[in-house]
Protein backbone atom coordinates (compact mmCIF):
# COMPACT_ATOMS: atom_id res chain seq x y z
CA UNK A 1 0.00 0.00 0.00
CA UNK A 2 1.42 3.42 -0.99
CA UNK A 3 -0.65 6.61 0.62
CA UNK A 4 -3.42 3.81 1.43
CA UNK A 5 -4.18 2.87 -1.98
CA UNK A 6 -3.20 -0.65 -3.18
CA UNK A 7 -0.09 -0.82 -5.80
CA UNK A 8 -1.33 -2.00 -9.30
CA UNK A 9 -1.21 -5.29 -10.38
CA UNK A 10 -0.48 -6.48 -13.38
CA UNK A 11 0.20 -9.47 -15.77
CA UNK A 12 2.89 -11.41 -17.15
CA UNK A 13 3.84 -11.27 -20.87
CA UNK A 14 2.75 -14.73 -21.96
CA UNK A 15 -0.79 -13.53 -20.18
CA UNK A 16 -1.10 -10.32 -21.84
CA UNK A 17 -0.55 -12.45 -25.27
CA UNK A 18 -2.91 -15.34 -24.84
CA UNK A 19 -5.55 -12.11 -24.02
CA UNK A 20 -4.72 -10.32 -27.01
CA UNK A 21 -4.73 -13.49 -29.26
CA UNK A 22 -8.30 -14.87 -27.82
CA UNK A 23 -9.56 -11.52 -28.70
CA UNK A 24 -7.99 -11.34 -32.14
CA UNK A 25 -9.49 -14.97 -32.16
CA UNK A 26 -12.90 -13.69 -31.21
CA UNK A 27 -12.73 -10.81 -34.16
CA UNK A 28 -11.99 -13.95 -36.32
CA UNK A 29 -14.82 -16.16 -35.68
CA UNK A 30 -17.47 -12.82 -35.52
CA UNK A 31 -16.27 -12.14 -38.91
CA UNK A 32 -16.68 -15.98 -40.03
CA UNK A 33 -19.39 -16.32 -38.98
CA UNK A 34 -21.22 -13.25 -39.19
CA UNK A 35 -21.86 -11.91 -42.97
CA UNK A 36 -23.82 -8.94 -42.36
CA UNK A 37 -21.96 -6.24 -42.20
CA UNK A 38 -24.30 -4.72 -39.80
CA UNK A 39 -24.43 -8.06 -37.33
CA UNK A 40 -20.67 -8.07 -37.65
CA UNK A 41 -20.54 -4.04 -36.50
CA UNK A 42 -22.56 -4.99 -33.83
CA UNK A 43 -20.77 -7.80 -32.28
CA UNK A 44 -17.68 -5.75 -32.60
CA UNK A 45 -18.90 -3.16 -31.27
CA UNK A 46 -20.41 -5.20 -28.12
CA UNK A 47 -17.30 -6.98 -28.07
CA UNK A 48 -15.22 -3.71 -27.53
CA UNK A 49 -17.84 -2.70 -24.88
CA UNK A 50 -17.04 -5.84 -23.09
CA UNK A 51 -13.72 -5.71 -23.16
CA UNK A 52 -13.55 -2.03 -22.06
CA UNK A 53 -15.73 -2.90 -19.07
CA UNK A 54 -13.52 -5.69 -18.33
CA UNK A 55 -10.61 -3.63 -18.12
CA UNK A 56 -12.14 -0.80 -16.51
CA UNK A 57 -13.62 -3.26 -14.19
CA UNK A 58 -10.27 -4.34 -12.94
CA UNK A 59 -8.86 -1.00 -12.88
CA UNK A 60 -11.25 -0.88 -9.98
CA UNK A 61 -9.90 -3.80 -8.57
CA UNK A 62 -6.01 -2.54 -8.01
CA UNK A 63 -5.44 -4.30 -11.70
CA UNK A 64 -3.85 -3.35 -15.29
CA UNK A 65 -4.70 -5.36 -18.33
CA UNK A 66 -4.32 -4.48 -22.21
CA UNK A 67 -6.68 -2.71 -23.69
CA UNK A 68 -5.79 -0.84 -26.74
CA UNK A 69 -3.86 -3.64 -28.08
CA UNK A 70 -6.99 -6.20 -27.87
CA UNK A 71 -9.15 -3.96 -29.61
CA UNK A 72 -7.26 -3.64 -32.77
CA UNK A 73 -6.98 -7.03 -32.72
CA UNK A 74 -9.99 -7.32 -32.84
CA UNK A 75 -11.12 -5.18 -35.47
CA UNK A 76 -7.84 -6.02 -37.64
CA UNK A 77 -8.22 -9.93 -37.62
CA UNK A 78 -12.26 -9.20 -38.06
CA UNK A 79 -11.53 -6.75 -41.38
CA UNK A 80 -9.17 -9.01 -42.61
CA UNK A 81 -11.51 -12.18 -42.07
CA UNK A 82 -14.14 -10.27 -43.85
CA UNK A 83 -11.90 -9.09 -46.39
CA UNK A 84 -10.65 -12.82 -47.23
CA UNK A 85 -13.94 -14.54 -46.84
CA UNK A 86 -15.80 -11.71 -49.79
CA UNK A 87 -12.70 -12.62 -52.32
CA UNK A 88 -13.05 -15.76 -52.03
CA UNK A 89 -16.72 -15.80 -52.09
CA UNK A 90 -16.78 -13.24 -55.38
CA UNK A 91 -16.80 -15.59 -58.55
CA UNK A 92 -14.37 -15.15 -61.49
CA UNK A 93 -14.65 -12.50 -63.45
CA UNK A 94 -13.23 -11.48 -66.87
Amino acid sequence: MLDGRRLLWVWSLGQETLWILGWSLLGGLLAWGLRSPLRLAGAIAFSTLILYSTCWGILIQAGWIPLIPPVLALLLTGSVVTVLVRLKLRPFSR
